[in-house]
C-alpha cells in the first residue's frame, strides 16, 4: 500500500504536470512567438522577482506550509498562460507581458520552494518509517518528480508543433489562441488539485528523534561515523550527547539520555508526531541569506546552481535561435515549427534520464554521475563553440525554412538530446542533495536550502537573459557557460573530497570536543 508521504510525492507530480505543460510551453516559445526584445525582457522580470523573494520565501512558507505555498503559487502561472490567448504583436505585448511575468517571478519563489520543502519533509519522514536509506528515498521520490515534470515540455511543445502544422502558416495565430485556452484550463485543473494534498508541517520532536536514531543506525551500519569510532565489542553511537557501545548493529543508549528511558524506549514525554513542531524547526526570515554566509557546503554547491539556471536560459531563450532564427538573425537550418519538437526532444530525454539516473545513483553513487554530467556539458559547449558562425551544419534552401537537410534535422536534434543529459542532473539530483538530512542534518537548514537554491538557479537564469539582451554575441555566452561549468564541478568535487561527501552516507565531519553541529559539518574529519 502507498503511504501518505509517497502518495503526497505523486499527487505533487501529477498538479505539477498540468501547470507546467502549460507554462513550459508558454515559456519555450515565448521568443518564437514574441519580439525577442519582449520576450527576453519579460524573462529577465521574472526571474528578477524570482531571485529576490527566495531570500524572505522560506519564513512564508513555514507560516503557511508548503501545501498552500504551492497552490497560492500556481495561480498567477494560469494568468501568464491565459494572457497568450490576447493577440498583440510586436512591442504592443509589452505592457501585458511584463506585468504577468513579474508576478509569476513572485509567486514562483512560494511554489517552487514550498515544493523543495514538500518533498523533502515526504522523503525524511518516508525513510525513518520504512528504514530505507534517506538518500535512496530522496533520490527516488526526486527521480518521480522531475520524470513526470520533465514530460510537461514535450507534452506541451509537441501538441503545440502539431496544432501549428495542422492550422498552416496562414492560421497559426488563431491556432495559437486555441492552444493556449486549452493549456490555460489544464493549468487551472492542476491548482485544484493541490487542495487535495496531505499536508507536510515541519518535523515534530519524536520525528526529528527518530531521524536522527535513523541517520546514525545507517551510518553505524556502513562501517563509517559520525563523530564516533568503533568499539572493541561493538559499534559506539551518539545519543543525547553521550557516546555509548553495543554489542551489535542496534542503538545501544545511555541510562540518562534525555529523549529515551532507560530501556531504550521513547520516553512518555515524548510528543506525538501531530503535536506542535519540535523547537528549532522552521526557517528564519533571514536564514536563506545566513546559511550562504555561513555553511561551506552551501557556498560549494552556489556555482552549479548558478549554472543549472544560466544553462536553462541559454537553452530557452538562444539555442532556438542557432537553428530557427527570426528573418534576417542568422542561418535557418530548420523550420520555425520545429521549435516545439526540437525543444520537446529536450524534454522526452529529460524524462527518461531522470528515471535512469535516480536508479544509477542508487547503484554507484552521485559522484560518478556529476563527473559524467560534467563532461557532456563541456563536451556540448565545446561543439556549440565549434559549430558557431559556421557552414559546418546545412542551411535550409529557402528563408522561409524549406528545403532543410535531413542532416541538419539529425545534429540540431542530437544536440538537444545531449544538453539534456548533463541538465537533468543538475535539476533532479541538486535537489536531492539539499533536501537530504545527511546534507544538512537541521530541517531549518534544509528549508533555507531550498530558498538559495531557487534563488540562485533564477538568479543565472535571469543573467543569462540580460546577456541575450546586451551580449548577443553566441560565442561569447557559450565561452562563460564554459568557464562557469568547469568551476561549479570542480567545486562539487572539491566538496566531496574536503567537506561533505556527495554520497552522504560517507559523511565527513569534525569530532573536536565542543564542536556545534554546523561547525562540525562543515569541517573535515582529522
Amino acid at each position: 500500500m502507498v503511504s501518505a508521504n509517497v502518495c503526497g510525492a505523486y499527487i505533487t507530480s501529477g498538479a505539477f504536470f498540468l501547470v507546467f505543460v502549460a507554462f513550459n510551453t508558454a515559456q519555450a516559445l515565448a521568443t518564437t512567438l514574441m519580439e525577442t526584445e519582449v520576450a527576453n525582457a519579460s524573462l529577465a522580470a521574472l526571474y528578477g522577482f524570482f531571485t529576490l523573494l527566495c531570500i524572505i520565501t522560506p519564513k512564508l512558507v513555514q507560516y503557511i506550509g508548503p501545501k498552500w505555498s504551492m497552490l497560492v503559487g500556481a495561480i498567477p502561472y494560469c494568468l501568464l498562460v491565459f494572457s497568450y490567448v490576447i493577440p498583440l504583436k510586436g512591442m504592443a505585448r509589452m505592457p501585458l507581458s511584463i506585468p504577468v511575468f513579474s508576478l509569476v517571478g513572485v509567486s514562483a519563489s512560494m511554489l517552487w520552494t514550498g515544493n523543495g520543502i514538500y518533498l523533502g519533509r515526504a522523503s525524511v519522514r518516508e525513510a525513518t518509517s520504512t528504514g530505507e536509506p534517506i538518500e535512496a528515498v530522496t533520490s527516488r521520490l526526486n527521480g518521480v518528480f522531475w520524470a513526470v515534470f520533465q514530460f510537461t515540455g514535450l507534452t506541451g511543445l509537441v501538441a503545440s508543433s502539431l496544432v501549428q502544422l495542422a492550422a498552416g502558416k496562414g492560421n497559426a495565430d488563431a491556432a495559437n489562441q486555441y492552444l493556449f485556452i486549452g493549456l490555460g484550463v489544464a493549468s487551472l485543473v492542476g491548482v485544484c488539485i493541490f487542495v487535495f494534498l496531505p499536508a507536510q508541517p515541519p518535523m515534530t520532536a519524536a520525528e526529528r528523534a527518530k531521524e536522527e536514531t535513523e541517520r546514525e543506525r545507517l551510518a553505524a551500519g556502513d562501517d563509517l561515523t559520525l563523530g564516533s569510532s568503533k568499539h572493541a565489542t561493538g559499534v559506539t553511537h551518539r545519543t543525547g550527547g553521550k557516546v555509548v557501545a553495543g554489542d551489535d548493529d542496534s542503538l545501544a543508549v545511555s541510562a540518562d539520555s534525555p529523549a529515551l528511558n532507560a530501556d531504550g524506549a521513547l520516553a512518555e514525554s515524548m510528543p506525538d508526531p501531530a503535536d506542535a513542531p519540535a523547537a528549532g524547526g522552521g526557517a528564519t526570515l533571514m536564514s536563506t541569506l545566513n546559511l550562504l554566509m555561513t555553511s561551506r557546503r552551501m557556498q560549494l554547491m552556489l556555482p552549479i546552481v548558478i549554472y543549472n539556471g544560466m544553462s536553462l536560459g541559454w537553452f530557452f531563450a538562444q539555442f532556438p535561435g542557432f537553428y530557427a532564427p527570426h528573418a534576417g538573425e542568422g542561418r535557418q537550418l530548420l523550420p520555425t515549427d520545429m521549435v516545439g519538437f526540437v525543444q520537446g526532444s529536450f524534454y522526452l530525454s529529460n524524462t527518461l534520464l531522470s528515471l535512469v539516473f535516480g536508479l544509477l545513483v542508487a547503484r554507484v553513487g552521485r559522484k560518478p554521475v556529476v563527473i559524467m554530467a560534467g563532461i557532456f556539458a563541456v563536451l556540448f559547449l565545446s561543439t556549440m563553440l565549434v559549430l558557431n558562425g559556421t557552414d559546418a551544419v546545412p542551411a535550409c534552401a529557402k528563408p522561409d525554412g524549406e528545403g532543410c537537410e535531413p542532416v541538419s534535422y539529425v545534429i540540431v536534434f542530437a544536440l538537444s538530446i545531449a544538453f539534456s543529459v548533463s541538465d537533468i542532473v543538475w535539476e533532479s539530483q541538486v535537489p536531492a542533495i539539499l533536501q537530504s538530512s545527511t546534507f544538512f542534518e537541521e530541517e531549518s537548514d534544509r528549508d533555507a536550502a531550498q530558498g538559495n537554491l531557487r534563488m540562485w538557479q533564477s538568479f543565472g537564469f535571469a543573467v543569462q537573459l540580460a546577456m541575450n539582451i546586451f551580449v548577443k554575441e553566441m560565442a561569447i555566452q557559450v565561452g562563460l557557460l564554459l568557464a562557469v561549468i568547469v568551476v561549479a564541478v570542480g567545486c562539487m568535487l572539491y566538496m566531496d573530497a574536503t567537506v561533505q561527501r556527495l554520497d552522504a552516507t560517507r559523511r565527513l565531519e569534525a569530532t573536536s570536543p565542543g564542536a556545534s553541529k554546523s561547525e562540525a559539518s562543515d569541517h573535515l574529519l582529522s
